[in-house]
C-alpha cells in the first residue's frame, strides 16, 4: 500500500483493511523493530485538524487519555499501545507494545492508524 512505508523486506498492512483518507501512515525511521510509527494528516485534506478534539473522540472509543506532559497528549489503549498527539505540530505517533509479535505490528499500527484516520475525517466534517 503506498501510504505504508516500511524498509525493504517489511511486511506491508493487509490489503483487506479500509484505506486511510485523512491520514499517512510511515514506519520510523529510528525504530527497526516497526514498534514506532508516524501517522500524519495527509495534504489536501482541509485545515489542520485540532489534535485536542481528536484526542477527546479517541478517549470515547478504545483509549483513555492517560496523562499530559506539558501539550502533548498520550492516549492508552487497553492493548498496551500508545497514540501521542502533538497539537502545536500536528505530530501524531503511535507506539506499539513491545509484546506485539513482529509479524503483527504492521497491520497493528495500520488499525490504530485506521481509529486516528476516523477521528480525523470526524473532525474535517463541516458542522
Amino acid at each position: 500500500m503506498e501510504h505504508v512505508r516500511t524498509t525493504p523486506g517489511a511486511r506491508a498492512a493487509p490489503a483487506q483493511l479500509e484505506e486511510l483518507t485523512a491520514v499517512e501512515l510511515r514506519r520510523d525511521p529510528g525504530c527497526f523493530r516497526d514498534l514506532t510509527w508516524g501517522c500524519n494528516q495527509r495534504d489536501g485534506t482541509g485545515p489542520r485538524v485540532d489534535l485536542e478534539a481528536v484526542a477527546a473522540l479517541l478517549a470515547r472509543g478504545p483509549f483513555e487519555l492517560h496523562r499530559r506532559l506539558g501539550k502533548i497528549l498520550y492516549l492508552h489503549h487497553g492493548a498496551g499501545h500508545v497514540i501521542v498527539l502533538v497539537p502545536a505540530t500536528g505530530r501524531i505517533q503511535i507506539r506499539l507494545h513491545y509484546l506485539t509479535g513482529d509479524a503483527l505490528r504492521p497491520a497493528a499500527a495500520y488499525a490504530l492508524a485506521a481509529v486516528v484516520d476516523a477521528a480525523v475525517r470526524q473532525q474535517l466534517r463541516p458542522s
